[in-house]
């Protein structure tokens, strides 16, 4: 799941600690067979970015396919990134979005049914997919696949070595063409990474050898690797997943021992450890709103062969709160993520089915049924795209605190346009002066947050 903590703008403020979400579903594609791996990226502008393993039958066409949906009213478009007729491919991929908001995939393929696995990474250029080989014969991957993309818009890759020791990889590309190194040398699964605005490299993984939960931190001078939680009953297979919140600090969600899903973060030095559910089959998604909110997803164990698409959610300073979004459903692998408007989005394969779905709040009500209060409104900026001037205009219900700032699409600010107590009313703030480039125009007014994408034209200068 790609984390984009910046860009989920929350609306929804929850009253009391109880709430409810008006799940929808829908499905992406029915595969008529077998798939699995699935990954959720979402845009500024609430676009939404999907990929996932296609199989027509056990052993029929194989592809890694990418799915997009502008707004819940359009149709799922859906694109063909790579096809393997004689093998299987696309299992294991995770999707990101790059510095222009374009997507790219990391992903398994094997040469053959024999599972070799190589790993490919495959990028949109605008007009077509392009796809590349980067591992060859006895470099066997090892499950899952994971990328995260700096601020020169270069890809880096982590994954295991699935024969021998089972190393931790990482590869990336830079000026020179791929670099790789070795992160850890013990048996080591389930990895994955995020890289924040100032290029710092977080990753979590799984190491068999330490049975243990580790956390890995590379600012550019190399890697310092802790453990989180030594638990040899962890459930790597399941796979883990991480963000940061707004501080920069990591959570990391996972399955424990016990069948428990556990929440872990780093917290005055040290890492903490809680268990918000107990009957967990696992392959955990986690996202963070700009309210420090935390949303979690996940599959859950029992008798029958059903295993419920499950939803916990975490006000800050409340409680855990956790509602079943589809009970009839073997769910396998999810990838939350939360869209500006402030409502989580859920991608998820439905095993018994053989298809790919998706869930999102479309409603949240709190307690009584109230809805949630979001009467700040921020207009579309005018002209957008712009040629180096535009018009943003704001409303506010009530004389506010305004913060009014542009920020770059990895989350740094790059402008304050207005800060201040403002009147109730209608609002007009210009900006000019911008370099070509996708801009987050984001207000802050009264415990409510905005955000709007405008876009800037090349010949406009900063």
């Amino acid at each position: 799941m790609t984390s984009r903590v910046l860009l989920a703008a929350v609306l929804i403020l929850y009253a009391g600690s109880a709430h409810s979400i008006d799940w929808q579903i829908e499905q992406i594609l029915d595969h008529t067979g077998i798939g699995s791996d699935c990954d959720l990226g979402i845009d500024s502008a609430g676009g939404l970015h999907v990929s996932f393993e296609y199989r027509h039958g056990f052993l029929g066409s194989s592809a890694i396919n990418y799915a997009y949906k502008s707004n819940d009213m359009d149709n799922w478009h859906i694109d063909t990134v790579d096809a393997n007729p004689g093998g299987y491919t696309g299992y294991d991929n995770e999707i990101a979005l790059d510095n222009d908001e374009r997507p790219r995939i990391v992903y398994v393929w094997d040469i053959d049914w024999e599972y070799i696995p190589y790993l490919k990474h495959a990028w949109f250029d605008g007009g077509t997919w392009q796809a590349q080989q980067l591992t060859g014969a006895g470099e066997y991957v090892q499950y899952p696949t994971t990328i995260g993309i700096d601020a020169a818009n270069y890809s880096h890759l982590m994954y295991g070595d699935w024969y021998g020791t089972g190393p931790l990889h990482h590869r990336w590309e830079s000026a020179a063409g791929w670099q790789e190194e070795v992160v850890d040398t013990g048996n080591c699964s389930s990895a994955h990474t995020v890289i924040d605005a100032d290029d710092n490299i977080h990753l979590v993984y799984y190491s068999a050898t330490q049975s243990a939960v580790k956390y890995g931190f590379n600012d550019g001078s190399g890697w310092s690797l802790t453990t989180i939680e030594i638990d040899g009953a962890v459930y790597a297979t399941s796979g883990m997943d991480m963000v940061l919140d707004g501080d920069g600090y990591p959570h990391v969600v996972y399955r424990g021992g016990n069948r428990e899903m556990r929440h872990a973060w780093f917290d005055d030095g040290s890492w903490r450890i809680e268990v918000f559910h107990t009957n967990a089959l696992g392959y955990p998604s986690i996202a963070i709103d700009q309210a420090g909110a935390i949303h979690s997803c996940y599959s859950v164990y029992t008798e029958s062969s059903n295993r419920p698409l499950t939803y916990s959610y975490k006000p800050g300073g409340g409680e855990w709160i956790t509602e079943e979004v589809e009970s009839n459903v073997q769910c396998w692998n999810t990838a939350l993520d939360i869209d500006p408007s402030g409502r989580p989005h859920i991608i998820y394969y439905n095993y018994s089915g053989g298809i790919t779905k998706h869930a999102w709040g479309a409603s949240v009500t709190g307690v009584g049924g109230e809805p949630p209060r979001g009467q700040l409104v921020l207009s579309s900026m005018y002209p957008n795209p712009s040629g180096g001037r535009s018009s943003v205009a704001f409303e506010l219900p009530v004389a506010a605190n305004v913060e009014l700032d542009i920020y770059d699409v990895r989350g740094r600010k790059v402008r304050a346009i207005r800060h201040g107590i403002m009147s109730q009313g209608s609002h007009v703030a210009e900006v000019s002066g911008l370099a070509s480039g996708v801009y987050l125009v984001r207000l802050r007014a009264g415990g409510e947050t905005q955000t709007r994408k405008l876009v800037v034209l090349s010949g406009a200068r900063r």
